[in-house]
Protein backbone atom coordinates (compact mmCIF):
# COMPACT_ATOMS: atom_id res chain seq x y z
CA UNK A 1 0.00 0.00 0.00
CA UNK A 2 2.81 2.24 0.54
CA UNK A 3 3.22 3.47 -3.32
CA UNK A 4 -0.59 3.73 -3.80
CA UNK A 5 -2.52 7.12 -3.80
CA UNK A 6 -5.23 7.28 -1.13
CA UNK A 7 -8.32 6.72 -3.18
CA UNK A 8 -6.33 3.21 -4.00
CA UNK A 9 -5.17 2.66 -0.67
CA UNK A 10 -8.69 3.28 0.59
CA UNK A 11 -10.21 0.79 -1.90
CA UNK A 12 -7.30 -2.14 -0.49
CA UNK A 13 -8.46 -1.33 2.89
CA UNK A 14 -12.13 -1.92 2.19
CA UNK A 15 -11.88 -4.91 0.32
CA UNK A 16 -9.82 -6.72 2.85
CA UNK A 17 -12.09 -5.55 5.93
CA UNK A 18 -15.29 -6.69 3.76
CA UNK A 19 -13.23 -10.09 3.26
CA UNK A 20 -13.02 -9.70 -0.32
CA UNK A 21 -9.77 -10.16 0.10
CA UNK A 22 -7.94 -12.13 2.34
CA UNK A 23 -4.30 -10.50 2.72
CA UNK A 24 -3.35 -7.18 2.31
CA UNK A 25 0.06 -6.55 1.53
CA UNK A 26 1.17 -3.37 3.35
CA UNK A 27 4.01 -1.21 4.35
CA UNK A 28 4.46 1.11 7.58
CA UNK A 29 1.99 3.16 6.20
CA UNK A 30 -0.65 0.85 7.62
CA UNK A 31 0.80 0.26 11.04
CA UNK A 32 -0.89 2.87 12.96
CA UNK A 33 -4.74 3.95 12.65
CA UNK A 34 -6.41 0.94 11.40
CA UNK A 35 -8.82 -0.80 13.39
CA UNK A 36 -10.11 -3.79 11.56
CA UNK A 37 -11.31 -7.03 12.72
CA UNK A 38 -11.22 -10.50 12.79
CA UNK A 39 -7.20 -9.62 11.34
CA UNK A 40 -5.94 -13.03 12.48
CA UNK A 41 -2.44 -13.22 11.75
CA UNK A 42 0.20 -10.43 11.03
CA UNK A 43 3.30 -11.56 8.99
CA UNK A 44 6.74 -9.56 9.32
CA UNK A 45 8.41 -10.17 6.45
CA UNK A 46 11.03 -8.17 7.63
CA UNK A 47 11.52 -6.67 11.09
CA UNK A 48 11.40 -3.17 11.92
CA UNK A 49 14.35 -1.43 13.11
CA UNK A 50 12.30 0.20 16.05
CA UNK A 51 10.57 -1.89 18.96
CA UNK A 52 7.80 -0.08 18.89
CA UNK A 53 7.21 0.04 15.06
CA UNK A 54 7.75 -3.80 16.02
CA UNK A 55 4.57 -3.17 18.60
CA UNK A 56 2.67 -1.34 16.48
CA UNK A 57 2.72 -3.81 13.28
CA UNK A 58 1.51 -6.40 15.45
CA UNK A 59 -1.03 -4.80 17.44
CA UNK A 60 -2.88 -4.93 14.35
CA UNK A 61 -4.39 -8.23 15.07
CA UNK A 62 -5.98 -9.30 18.54
CA UNK A 63 -8.06 -6.13 18.58
CA UNK A 64 -10.37 -5.94 21.65
CA UNK A 65 -9.65 -8.47 23.64
CA UNK A 66 -9.08 -11.44 20.60
CA UNK A 67 -6.41 -13.62 19.90
CA UNK A 68 -3.85 -13.39 17.17
CA UNK A 69 -0.74 -14.21 15.78
CA UNK A 70 2.42 -12.56 14.43
CA UNK A 71 4.78 -14.53 12.46
CA UNK A 72 8.19 -13.02 12.04
CA UNK A 73 10.16 -14.25 8.82
CA UNK A 74 14.20 -14.20 9.91
CA UNK A 75 17.66 -14.73 9.32
CA UNK A 76 20.70 -15.10 11.66
CA UNK A 77 21.13 -11.42 10.72
CA UNK A 78 18.06 -10.56 12.75
CA UNK A 79 18.62 -12.43 15.99
CA UNK A 80 20.16 -9.21 18.09
CA UNK A 81 16.57 -7.53 16.61
CA UNK A 82 14.40 -10.29 18.10
CA UNK A 83 16.06 -10.31 21.23
CA UNK A 84 15.52 -7.01 22.26
CA UNK A 85 11.89 -7.44 20.91
CA UNK A 86 11.30 -10.23 23.22
CA UNK A 87 13.02 -8.43 26.24
CA UNK A 88 10.74 -4.82 25.91
CA UNK A 89 7.21 -6.90 25.02
CA UNK A 90 8.20 -9.56 27.84
CA UNK A 91 6.94 -11.96 25.75
CA UNK A 92 9.25 -15.02 23.89
CA UNK A 93 8.94 -15.93 20.28
CA UNK A 94 8.34 -19.49 19.19
CA UNK A 95 10.80 -20.64 17.14
CA UNK A 96 8.53 -22.54 14.07
CA UNK A 97 11.52 -24.39 12.02
CA UNK A 98 10.46 -25.08 8.21
CA UNK A 99 11.72 -27.86 6.37
CA UNK A 100 13.49 -27.27 3.12
CA UNK A 101 10.88 -30.16 1.44
CA UNK A 102 8.07 -27.90 2.85
CA UNK A 103 9.30 -24.75 0.83
CA UNK A 104 10.23 -26.63 -2.44
CA UNK A 105 6.97 -27.53 -2.26
CA UNK A 106 5.63 -23.93 -3.19
CA UNK A 107 8.42 -22.15 -4.41
CA UNK A 108 7.54 -22.86 -8.05
CA UNK A 109 3.97 -21.43 -7.43
CA UNK A 110 5.50 -18.29 -5.83
CA UNK A 111 8.20 -17.88 -8.79
CA UNK A 112 4.96 -18.50 -11.24
CA UNK A 113 2.93 -15.64 -9.31
CA UNK A 114 6.00 -13.39 -8.67
CA UNK A 115 6.59 -13.75 -12.91
CA UNK A 116 2.71 -13.28 -13.65
CA UNK A 117 2.61 -9.79 -10.97
CA UNK A 118 5.98 -7.96 -12.64
CA UNK A 119 4.39 -8.73 -16.31
CA UNK A 120 1.15 -7.34 -14.91
CA UNK A 121 2.74 -4.62 -13.35
CA UNK A 122 4.80 -3.71 -16.56
CA UNK A 123 1.17 -3.80 -18.62
CA UNK A 124 -0.33 -1.47 -16.87
CA UNK A 125 2.62 0.98 -16.47
CA UNK A 126 3.25 0.40 -20.35
CA UNK A 127 -1.34 1.39 -20.74
CA UNK A 128 -0.39 4.20 -18.39
CA UNK A 129 2.10 5.73 -20.87
CA UNK A 130 -0.60 5.22 -23.87
CA UNK A 131 -3.07 6.85 -22.37
CA UNK A 132 -1.06 9.81 -21.36
CA UNK A 133 0.20 10.22 -25.16
CA UNK A 134 -3.00 9.46 -26.56
CA UNK A 135 -4.78 12.29 -24.36
CA UNK A 136 -1.73 14.47 -24.96
CA UNK A 137 -2.45 13.84 -29.12
CA UNK A 138 -6.33 14.55 -28.35
CA UNK A 139 -5.56 17.76 -26.43
CA UNK A 140 -3.63 19.43 -29.29
CA UNK A 141 -5.94 17.99 -32.35
CA UNK A 142 -8.77 19.80 -29.83
CA UNK A 143 -6.65 22.87 -29.99
CA UNK A 144 -5.72 22.87 -33.72
CA UNK A 145 -9.93 22.29 -34.49
CA UNK A 146 -10.62 25.17 -32.20
CA UNK A 147 -7.84 27.21 -33.66
CA UNK A 148 -9.31 26.49 -36.98
CA UNK A 149 -6.51 24.11 -38.30
CA UNK A 150 -6.68 20.75 -39.61
CA UNK A 151 -9.68 18.67 -39.61
CA UNK A 152 -12.97 20.16 -38.48
CA UNK A 153 -15.12 17.21 -38.62
CA UNK A 154 -12.78 15.19 -36.16
CA UNK A 155 -14.42 13.04 -33.82
CA UNK A 156 -12.49 12.48 -30.23
CA UNK A 157 -13.52 8.74 -29.72
CA UNK A 158 -12.96 7.60 -33.28
CA UNK A 159 -9.29 9.44 -33.65
CA UNK A 160 -8.66 8.79 -29.89
CA UNK A 161 -8.52 4.78 -30.29
CA UNK A 162 -6.89 4.65 -33.72
CA UNK A 163 -4.14 6.73 -32.07
CA UNK A 164 -4.18 4.73 -29.03
CA UNK A 165 -3.47 1.57 -31.61
CA UNK A 166 -0.57 3.44 -33.32
CA UNK A 167 1.08 4.26 -30.58
CA UNK A 168 1.04 0.75 -29.12
CA UNK A 169 2.43 -0.96 -32.23
CA UNK A 170 4.66 2.04 -32.52
CA UNK A 171 6.41 1.18 -29.12
CA UNK A 172 5.97 -2.47 -30.13
CA UNK A 173 8.48 -2.25 -33.04
CA UNK A 174 10.70 -0.03 -30.61
CA UNK A 175 10.91 -2.74 -27.90
CA UNK A 176 11.39 -4.84 -30.83
CA UNK A 177 14.21 -3.28 -32.80
CA UNK A 178 15.37 -1.28 -29.86
CA UNK A 179 15.36 1.56 -32.28
CA UNK A 180 12.46 4.88 -32.65
CA UNK A 181 10.67 5.46 -35.42
CA UNK A 182 12.83 7.86 -36.57
CA UNK A 183 15.61 5.67 -36.52
CA UNK A 184 13.89 3.10 -37.53
CA UNK A 185 12.97 5.05 -40.82
CA UNK A 186 16.78 5.73 -41.31
CA UNK A 187 17.54 1.95 -40.97
CA UNK A 188 14.55 1.49 -43.96
CA UNK A 189 16.11 4.08 -46.06
CA UNK A 190 20.19 3.12 -45.77
CA UNK A 191 19.04 -0.47 -46.46
CA UNK A 192 17.39 0.54 -49.85
CA UNK A 193 19.92 2.54 -50.68
CA UNK A 194 22.25 -0.32 -50.18
CA UNK A 195 19.94 -2.50 -51.88
CA UNK A 196 19.61 0.06 -54.80
CA UNK A 197 23.49 0.24 -55.22
CA UNK A 198 23.96 -3.97 -55.42
CA UNK A 199 21.49 -3.99 -57.90
CA UNK A 200 23.15 -1.37 -60.23
CA UNK A 201 26.75 -2.99 -59.73
CA UNK A 202 24.79 -6.56 -60.49
CA UNK A 203 23.58 -5.03 -63.40
CA UNK A 204 26.99 -4.01 -64.80
CA UNK A 205 28.87 -6.76 -63.93
CA UNK A 206 26.17 -8.36 -66.00
CA UNK A 207 26.93 -6.56 -68.90
CA UNK A 208 30.40 -6.54 -68.73
CA UNK A 209 29.69 -10.28 -68.92
CA UNK A 210 28.39 -10.07 -71.97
Amino acid sequence: MGRMDQKNRNIALTKFKEGKVRILVCTDVAQRGLDISHTDVVVNYALPDRVEDYIHRVGRTARAGAQGKAVNIISQYDILLLQRIEATTGVKCEEWPVQEGDVAAVLQRVEDAEQETIKEIRENEQESKFEKEVRQLVTAKKGKRERGEGDMGYDDSKHGKVDFATLRLRRENEAVFKMTKKEQRKSLWAKRRRDTKEDQIANVMKRDQK
